[in-house]
């Protein structure tokens, strides 16, 4: 279960990187288009194979769907599955965008995904409203965890207010290792093509 948490943190904390150095650095600038390439595509892997392992954790994991059709909006759970209703396919639109030549084009399911190429299209190359409205539900993935831990009340340690910012810290940590190493190993032509200083000042 700590692993699936820290996955989710992740991938909100590359999603929130990418971003990031997009709004401060611009977009195709080397070397920041090999981080930011890299946070898009971490972004919806780690969350899904997060996902995928959470299933798995379930005491009944083929009655999973149960969480897609009863809702409960008391409980924190109920939001956290909602928040990912909305990060997981707009984290996944938003790497399309960043690969769509590969994708649509040059890449071996261009065939296949070529259906798909009219809807990101339509959205354009710079959508500000996603990139705002996924960057504001990366932060909600990213603080979830806290929030889920610190509803615990037989736990009196994790009752505490400032848990979900640890998280949030926690995760954007992550997301900007993951994503500087992610960058240099399959992205090192755009990183290499002048010297890169890590950002943030880590």
């Amino acid at each position: 279960m700590r692993f699936i948490f820290f996955l989710a943190g992740l991938s909100a904390g590359a999603a929130m990187t990418s971003l990031m150095v997009k709004w401060i650095e611009g977009n195709n600038k080397a070397p920041w288009d090999g981080l930011i390439k890299a946070g898009a595509l971490l972004a919806p892997l780690t969350i899904c194979l997060g996902l995928f392992l959470l299933i798995f954790d379930l005491t009944r994991p083929l009655h999973f769907w149960k969480l897609l059709i009863h809702y409960n909006f008391s409980s924190v759970m109920t939001l956290g599955v909602l928040g990912l209703f909305i990060y997981t396919p707009l984290s996944f639109i938003y790497a399309a965008i960043k690969f769509k030549p590969w994708l649509f084009e040059t890449g071996p399911f261009a065939g296949l995904l070529k259906p798909f190429k009219g809807i990101i299209d339509s959205i354009g190359d710079n959508p500000a409203w996603l990139e705002r409205t996924l960057f504001l539900f990366a932060v909600i993935i990213g603080i979830y965890t806290g929030f889920l831990l610190s509803a615990m009340y037989s736990y009196p340690l994790f009752n505490t207010p400032l848990l979900p910012i640890l998280f949030l810290a926690s995760g954007l940590s992550s997301g900007v290792a993951a994503s500087i190493l992610f960058g240099l190993l399959f992205f090192k032509s755009e990183v290499n093509q002048k010297k890169c200083q890590i950002p943030f000042g880590a």
